[in-house]
Protein backbone atom coordinates (compact mmCIF):
# COMPACT_ATOMS: atom_id res chain seq x y z
CA UNK A 1 0.00 0.00 0.00
CA UNK A 2 1.48 3.35 -1.03
CA UNK A 3 1.76 6.15 1.47
CA UNK A 4 -0.67 9.06 1.34
CA UNK A 5 0.75 12.43 0.31
CA UNK A 6 -0.10 15.39 2.56
CA UNK A 7 0.72 19.01 1.69
CA UNK A 8 0.61 21.71 4.39
CA UNK A 9 0.06 25.25 3.08
CA UNK A 10 0.76 27.83 5.79
CA UNK A 11 2.86 31.00 5.71
CA UNK A 12 3.49 30.61 9.45
CA UNK A 13 6.51 28.37 9.06
CA UNK A 14 6.56 27.47 12.74
CA UNK A 15 3.01 26.14 12.49
CA UNK A 16 3.74 24.25 9.27
CA UNK A 17 6.80 22.57 10.68
CA UNK A 18 5.04 21.79 13.93
CA UNK A 19 2.16 20.12 12.09
CA UNK A 20 4.53 18.29 9.77
CA UNK A 21 6.62 16.80 12.57
CA UNK A 22 3.51 15.89 14.54
CA UNK A 23 2.04 13.96 11.61
CA UNK A 24 5.34 12.29 10.77
CA UNK A 25 5.79 11.13 14.37
CA UNK A 26 2.27 9.72 14.67
CA UNK A 27 1.43 8.57 11.11
CA UNK A 28 4.85 8.35 9.51
CA UNK A 29 4.29 4.86 8.12
CA UNK A 30 1.14 5.94 6.29
CA UNK A 31 1.97 9.52 5.24
CA UNK A 32 4.51 11.50 3.25
CA UNK A 33 4.26 15.11 4.44
CA UNK A 34 5.40 18.26 2.60
CA UNK A 35 4.87 21.95 3.36
CA UNK A 36 4.95 25.22 1.40
CA UNK A 37 4.43 28.81 2.60
CA UNK A 38 2.05 30.15 -0.07
CA UNK A 39 -0.86 29.22 -2.30
CA UNK A 40 1.16 29.95 -5.42
CA UNK A 41 3.88 27.51 -4.39
CA UNK A 42 1.22 24.95 -3.51
CA UNK A 43 -0.09 25.09 -7.10
CA UNK A 44 3.44 24.65 -8.43
CA UNK A 45 4.12 21.75 -6.07
CA UNK A 46 0.86 20.04 -6.98
CA UNK A 47 1.53 20.43 -10.70
CA UNK A 48 4.64 18.31 -10.13
CA UNK A 49 3.05 15.83 -7.75
CA UNK A 50 -0.61 15.83 -6.64
CA UNK A 51 -1.47 15.33 -2.98
CA UNK A 52 -4.14 13.22 -1.31
CA UNK A 53 -4.77 15.82 1.41
CA UNK A 54 -4.15 19.57 1.74
CA UNK A 55 -4.04 21.24 5.16
CA UNK A 56 -4.68 24.87 4.29
CA UNK A 57 -4.51 28.15 6.20
CA UNK A 58 -7.28 30.52 5.08
CA UNK A 59 -5.31 33.73 5.67
CA UNK A 60 -2.56 33.14 3.12
CA UNK A 61 -1.03 36.24 1.51
CA UNK A 62 -1.55 36.53 -2.24
CA UNK A 63 -3.58 33.53 -3.40
CA UNK A 64 -5.82 32.98 -0.39
CA UNK A 65 -6.83 29.69 1.15
CA UNK A 66 -10.39 29.71 -0.22
CA UNK A 67 -9.31 30.35 -3.80
CA UNK A 68 -6.52 27.77 -3.48
CA UNK A 69 -8.96 25.08 -2.38
CA UNK A 70 -11.31 25.86 -5.27
CA UNK A 71 -8.50 25.79 -7.87
CA UNK A 72 -7.00 22.55 -6.55
CA UNK A 73 -10.39 20.84 -6.39
CA UNK A 74 -11.06 21.66 -10.02
CA UNK A 75 -7.65 20.37 -11.13
CA UNK A 76 -7.44 17.40 -8.71
CA UNK A 77 -10.94 16.21 -7.69
CA UNK A 78 -9.45 13.38 -5.62
CA UNK A 79 -7.71 15.76 -3.21
CA UNK A 80 -9.27 16.22 0.22
CA UNK A 81 -8.98 19.35 2.36
CA UNK A 82 -8.60 20.31 6.00
CA UNK A 83 -8.54 23.96 7.07
CA UNK A 84 -6.23 25.01 9.91
CA UNK A 85 -6.73 28.70 10.61
CA UNK A 86 -6.41 31.48 13.15
CA UNK A 87 -9.76 32.97 12.10
CA UNK A 88 -12.67 32.68 14.49
CA UNK A 89 -14.76 29.59 13.92
CA UNK A 90 -17.86 31.33 12.58
CA UNK A 91 -15.94 33.30 9.95
CA UNK A 92 -13.90 30.26 8.92
CA UNK A 93 -16.93 28.01 8.44
CA UNK A 94 -18.81 30.68 6.48
CA UNK A 95 -15.79 31.18 4.23
CA UNK A 96 -15.63 27.49 3.24
CA UNK A 97 -19.31 26.55 3.38
CA UNK A 98 -19.48 25.87 -0.40
CA UNK A 99 -16.04 24.27 -0.64
CA UNK A 100 -15.23 20.53 -0.31
CA UNK A 101 -13.58 20.88 3.11
CA UNK A 102 -13.57 17.84 5.41
CA UNK A 103 -13.07 19.76 8.64
CA UNK A 104 -12.21 23.24 9.98
CA UNK A 105 -9.62 23.28 12.77
CA UNK A 106 -8.65 26.37 14.76
CA UNK A 107 -5.17 27.40 15.83
CA UNK A 108 -3.79 26.40 18.22
CA UNK A 109 -4.90 22.82 17.63
CA UNK A 110 -4.14 19.80 19.75
CA UNK A 111 -1.99 17.34 17.79
CA UNK A 112 -4.29 14.44 18.69
CA UNK A 113 -7.26 16.37 17.29
CA UNK A 114 -5.35 17.09 14.09
CA UNK A 115 -4.23 13.47 13.71
CA UNK A 116 -7.81 12.25 14.18
CA UNK A 117 -9.00 14.69 11.49
CA UNK A 118 -6.28 13.50 9.10
CA UNK A 119 -7.17 9.87 9.76
CA UNK A 120 -10.84 10.51 9.04
CA UNK A 121 -10.15 12.60 5.91
CA UNK A 122 -7.94 9.89 4.40
CA UNK A 123 -9.92 6.90 5.67
CA UNK A 124 -7.04 5.62 7.77
CA UNK A 125 -8.02 3.10 10.45
CA UNK A 126 -7.79 4.05 14.11
CA UNK A 127 -5.42 2.06 16.29
CA UNK A 128 -1.66 1.94 16.34
CA UNK A 129 0.26 5.07 15.32
CA UNK A 130 1.81 3.43 12.28
CA UNK A 131 -1.38 1.75 11.03
CA UNK A 132 -1.95 1.89 7.29
CA UNK A 133 -5.14 1.65 5.27
CA UNK A 134 -6.37 -1.89 4.82
CA UNK A 135 -6.78 -3.42 1.39
CA UNK A 136 -10.48 -2.56 1.54
CA UNK A 137 -9.89 0.99 2.80
CA UNK A 138 -8.84 4.25 1.22
CA UNK A 139 -6.28 4.41 -1.58
CA UNK A 140 -3.47 6.92 -2.01
CA UNK A 141 -3.11 8.84 -5.26
CA UNK A 142 -0.04 6.85 -6.35
CA UNK A 143 -1.67 3.51 -5.53
CA UNK A 144 -4.85 4.57 -7.32
CA UNK A 145 -2.99 5.54 -10.49
CA UNK A 146 -1.30 2.17 -10.61
CA UNK A 147 -4.55 0.29 -10.09
CA UNK A 148 -6.31 2.37 -12.72
CA UNK A 149 -3.47 1.79 -15.21
CA UNK A 150 -3.69 -1.96 -14.62
CA UNK A 151 -7.48 -1.86 -14.97
CA UNK A 152 -7.30 0.01 -18.31
CA UNK A 153 -4.76 -2.47 -19.67
CA UNK A 154 -7.03 -5.35 -18.66
CA UNK A 155 -10.08 -3.58 -20.16
CA UNK A 156 -8.30 -3.23 -23.50
CA UNK A 157 -7.73 -6.97 -23.65
CA UNK A 158 -11.25 -7.88 -22.53
CA UNK A 159 -12.98 -5.60 -25.04
CA UNK A 160 -10.51 -6.38 -27.86
CA UNK A 161 -9.95 -2.69 -28.65
CA UNK A 162 -6.90 -0.65 -29.63
CA UNK A 163 -6.90 1.60 -26.57
CA UNK A 164 -8.93 2.60 -23.49
CA UNK A 165 -8.55 6.17 -22.20
CA UNK A 166 -9.53 7.78 -18.91
CA UNK A 167 -10.44 11.42 -19.61
CA UNK A 168 -11.35 14.34 -17.39
CA UNK A 169 -14.45 16.49 -17.94
CA UNK A 170 -12.50 18.75 -20.32
CA UNK A 171 -11.47 15.86 -22.57
CA UNK A 172 -7.85 15.67 -21.41
CA UNK A 173 -6.20 12.26 -21.19
CA UNK A 174 -5.43 11.33 -17.58
CA UNK A 175 -4.45 7.70 -18.12
CA UNK A 176 -4.48 5.32 -21.09
CA UNK A 177 -3.94 1.65 -21.75
CA UNK A 178 -1.11 0.46 -23.99
CA UNK A 179 -1.99 0.51 -27.66
CA UNK A 180 -1.77 2.67 -30.79
CA UNK A 181 -3.26 6.15 -30.67
CA UNK A 182 -2.85 8.80 -33.41
CA UNK A 183 -1.24 11.89 -31.85
CA UNK A 184 -3.85 14.35 -33.15
CA UNK A 185 -6.91 12.18 -32.47
CA UNK A 186 -8.07 13.96 -29.30
CA UNK A 187 -7.76 17.42 -30.84
CA UNK A 188 -10.74 16.62 -33.06
CA UNK A 189 -12.69 14.58 -30.52
CA UNK A 190 -12.28 16.69 -27.37
CA UNK A 191 -15.17 19.14 -27.83
CA UNK A 192 -17.84 16.62 -28.92
CA UNK A 193 -16.78 14.21 -26.16
CA UNK A 194 -17.12 16.94 -23.52
CA UNK A 195 -20.55 17.78 -24.94
CA UNK A 196 -21.69 14.14 -24.77
CA UNK A 197 -20.33 13.81 -21.23
CA UNK A 198 -22.17 16.93 -20.09
CA UNK A 199 -25.37 15.78 -21.77
CA UNK A 200 -25.07 12.40 -20.05
CA UNK A 201 -24.71 14.06 -16.65
CA UNK A 202 -27.79 16.17 -17.34
CA UNK A 203 -29.64 13.00 -18.31
CA UNK A 204 -28.58 11.27 -15.08
CA UNK A 205 -29.74 14.27 -13.07
CA UNK A 206 -33.11 14.26 -14.84
CA UNK A 207 -33.50 10.53 -14.12
CA UNK A 208 -32.41 11.13 -10.50
CA UNK A 209 -29.46 8.79 -10.87
CA UNK A 210 -26.58 9.40 -8.44
CA UNK A 211 -24.18 8.29 -11.21
CA UNK A 212 -24.72 8.17 -14.99
CA UNK A 213 -25.54 4.73 -16.42
CA UNK A 214 -25.47 5.36 -20.18
CA UNK A 215 -23.16 4.29 -23.01
CA UNK A 216 -22.53 6.11 -26.29
CA UNK A 217 -21.35 4.25 -29.40
CA UNK A 218 -20.41 6.05 -32.61
CA UNK A 219 -18.53 5.22 -35.78
CA UNK A 220 -16.07 7.26 -37.81
CA UNK A 221 -14.47 6.60 -41.21
CA UNK A 222 -11.70 4.41 -39.80
CA UNK A 223 -12.54 3.80 -36.12
CA UNK A 224 -15.38 2.91 -33.78
CA UNK A 225 -15.72 4.55 -30.37
CA UNK A 226 -17.48 3.83 -27.09
CA UNK A 227 -17.95 6.49 -24.39
CA UNK A 228 -19.12 6.12 -20.81
CA UNK A 229 -19.41 8.85 -18.17
CA UNK A 230 -17.95 7.39 -14.98
CA UNK A 231 -18.52 10.31 -12.60
CA UNK A 232 -18.96 14.09 -12.81
CA UNK A 233 -15.26 14.65 -13.54
CA UNK A 234 -14.35 11.45 -15.42
CA UNK A 235 -15.23 9.49 -18.55
CA UNK A 236 -13.88 6.42 -20.34
CA UNK A 237 -13.29 6.16 -24.09
CA UNK A 238 -12.81 2.91 -26.03
CA UNK A 239 -11.18 3.10 -29.47
CA UNK A 240 -11.05 0.37 -32.12
CA UNK A 241 -9.95 0.47 -35.75
CA UNK A 242 -12.37 -1.02 -38.24
CA UNK A 243 -11.76 -4.69 -39.02
CA UNK A 244 -13.82 -7.13 -41.04
CA UNK A 245 -13.59 -10.11 -38.69
CA UNK A 246 -14.61 -8.54 -35.35
CA UNK A 247 -17.98 -8.25 -33.69
CA UNK A 248 -19.28 -4.68 -33.30
CA UNK A 249 -18.11 -2.73 -30.27
CA UNK A 250 -21.66 -2.70 -28.95
CA UNK A 251 -21.25 -6.42 -28.27
CA UNK A 252 -18.72 -5.44 -25.58
CA UNK A 253 -21.25 -3.43 -23.58
CA UNK A 254 -21.09 -5.79 -20.59
CA UNK A 255 -17.27 -5.71 -20.50
CA UNK A 256 -17.42 -1.92 -20.69
CA UNK A 257 -19.84 -1.77 -17.77
CA UNK A 258 -17.54 -3.98 -15.68
CA UNK A 259 -14.66 -1.63 -16.36
CA UNK A 260 -16.78 1.38 -15.40
CA UNK A 261 -17.67 -0.38 -12.12
CA UNK A 262 -13.99 -1.09 -11.46
CA UNK A 263 -12.98 2.52 -12.07
CA UNK A 264 -15.79 3.71 -9.81
CA UNK A 265 -14.64 1.40 -7.04
CA UNK A 266 -11.18 2.97 -7.17
CA UNK A 267 -12.61 6.50 -7.28
CA UNK A 268 -14.82 5.58 -4.33
CA UNK A 269 -11.79 4.57 -2.30
CA UNK A 270 -10.13 7.86 -3.25
CA UNK A 271 -13.14 9.73 -1.83
CA UNK A 272 -14.18 11.22 -5.18
CA UNK A 273 -17.67 9.71 -5.37
CA UNK A 274 -18.86 10.78 -1.92
CA UNK A 275 -21.07 13.64 -3.13
CA UNK A 276 -22.44 11.64 -6.06
CA UNK A 277 -23.51 8.73 -3.85
CA UNK A 278 -25.18 11.25 -1.54
CA UNK A 279 -27.35 12.29 -4.50
CA UNK A 280 -25.51 15.60 -5.02
CA UNK A 281 -24.59 15.31 -8.70
CA UNK A 282 -25.67 18.90 -9.29
CA UNK A 283 -23.49 20.29 -6.53
CA UNK A 284 -20.50 18.22 -7.56
CA UNK A 285 -20.65 19.73 -11.02
CA UNK A 286 -21.74 23.28 -10.28
CA UNK A 287 -21.15 24.44 -6.73
CA UNK A 288 -17.42 24.21 -6.12
CA UNK A 289 -16.01 25.91 -9.26
CA UNK A 290 -17.82 29.14 -8.36
CA UNK A 291 -17.18 29.07 -4.63
CA UNK A 292 -14.10 31.30 -4.89
CA UNK A 293 -16.29 34.12 -6.23
CA UNK A 294 -18.16 34.47 -2.91
CA UNK A 295 -17.50 37.60 -0.88
CA UNK A 296 -15.60 37.17 2.38
CA UNK A 297 -17.26 38.08 5.62
CA UNK A 298 -15.98 41.43 7.02
CA UNK A 299 -14.64 39.84 10.19
CA UNK A 300 -12.72 37.31 8.14
CA UNK A 301 -11.00 40.06 6.19
CA UNK A 302 -9.82 41.58 9.45
CA UNK A 303 -7.79 38.51 10.38
CA UNK A 304 -4.02 38.97 10.44
CA UNK A 305 -2.20 36.67 7.99
CA UNK A 306 1.32 38.08 8.05
CA UNK A 307 3.09 36.04 10.72
CA UNK A 308 5.82 33.68 9.54
CA UNK A 309 8.56 31.88 11.43
CA UNK A 310 11.84 30.19 10.80
CA UNK A 311 12.76 27.35 13.15
CA UNK A 312 16.37 26.24 13.16
CA UNK A 313 16.61 23.08 15.27
CA UNK A 314 14.59 19.89 15.68
CA UNK A 315 14.78 20.11 19.47
CA UNK A 316 12.83 23.37 19.25
CA UNK A 317 10.13 21.59 17.28
CA UNK A 318 10.03 18.84 19.89
CA UNK A 319 9.63 21.43 22.64
CA UNK A 320 6.74 23.06 20.81
CA UNK A 321 5.13 19.68 20.18
CA UNK A 322 5.24 19.05 23.89
CA UNK A 323 3.67 22.45 24.54
CA UNK A 324 0.99 21.81 21.94
CA UNK A 325 0.16 18.43 23.42
CA UNK A 326 -0.57 20.10 26.76
CA UNK A 327 -2.80 22.77 25.23
CA UNK A 328 -6.55 22.54 25.69
CA UNK A 329 -8.15 23.65 22.41
CA UNK A 330 -11.42 24.39 24.19
CA UNK A 331 -9.83 26.94 26.50
CA UNK A 332 -11.51 30.30 25.85
CA UNK A 333 -10.09 33.81 25.85
CA UNK A 334 -6.64 32.99 24.44
CA UNK A 335 -5.50 34.53 21.17
CA UNK A 336 -4.04 31.79 18.90
CA UNK A 337 -1.26 34.00 17.55
CA UNK A 338 -0.32 34.96 21.09
CA UNK A 339 -0.07 31.26 21.93
CA UNK A 340 2.36 30.55 19.10
CA UNK A 341 4.39 33.68 19.99
CA UNK A 342 4.63 32.66 23.63
CA UNK A 343 5.50 29.05 22.77
CA UNK A 344 8.35 30.13 20.51
CA UNK A 345 9.66 32.99 22.66
CA UNK A 346 11.10 30.49 25.15
CA UNK A 347 13.31 29.27 22.31
CA UNK A 348 14.29 32.78 21.13
CA UNK A 349 12.32 32.38 17.90
CA UNK A 350 10.93 35.51 16.24
CA UNK A 351 7.48 34.67 14.90
CA UNK A 352 7.22 38.00 13.10
CA UNK A 353 10.30 37.38 10.99
CA UNK A 354 9.42 37.66 7.31
CA UNK A 355 10.11 34.45 5.42
CA UNK A 356 12.36 35.27 2.48
CA UNK A 357 11.80 31.83 0.96
CA UNK A 358 8.11 32.42 0.25
CA UNK A 359 7.10 33.07 -3.31
CA UNK A 360 5.28 36.41 -3.51
CA UNK A 361 2.05 36.89 -5.42
CA UNK A 362 3.70 39.26 -7.90
CA UNK A 363 6.56 36.80 -8.51
CA UNK A 364 4.06 33.98 -9.05
CA UNK A 365 2.14 36.14 -11.53
CA UNK A 366 5.32 36.84 -13.49
CA UNK A 367 6.03 33.10 -13.56
CA UNK A 368 2.57 32.49 -15.01
CA UNK A 369 1.19 30.62 -11.97
CA UNK A 370 -1.76 33.03 -11.72
CA UNK A 371 -3.45 35.21 -14.35
CA UNK A 372 -2.11 38.75 -14.80
CA UNK A 373 -5.53 40.30 -14.25
CA UNK A 374 -6.42 38.29 -11.14
CA UNK A 375 -6.50 39.84 -7.71
CA UNK A 376 -5.91 38.01 -4.44
CA UNK A 377 -9.34 37.65 -2.81
CA UNK A 378 -8.01 36.81 0.67
CA UNK A 379 -5.22 39.40 0.90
Amino acid sequence: MGRFSVLIVDDQREVARLVRVGLEETLGQALEVRDVPSGEEALLELSLRPADLLIVDLGLPGLGGRELISKVHQAHPHTRFLVLTGWDEGSARRAVRNLPVQEVLLKPVNIETLVDAVREALGLPAGEADAEATDEGALSYEESRQRLADLLAEAREQAAVDAVLLLDDEGRILLRSPGPLPPDLMEDLRRPLVYLHSAGLDLARTLRQPLPEHLFFFQGPTRTYGLSSVAPYYMLLWIRAHTADQAPLTAQAEAIRRTVAGVREILERMGILDSAHAGALDQAREAEPHAAEMALEPEALAQDAEETVDLEADDQVAALLESLGEWNPDQAGVDPDAFWQEAASAKDTDLLHTNADALSYEEARRLGLVPDDSAPPDA
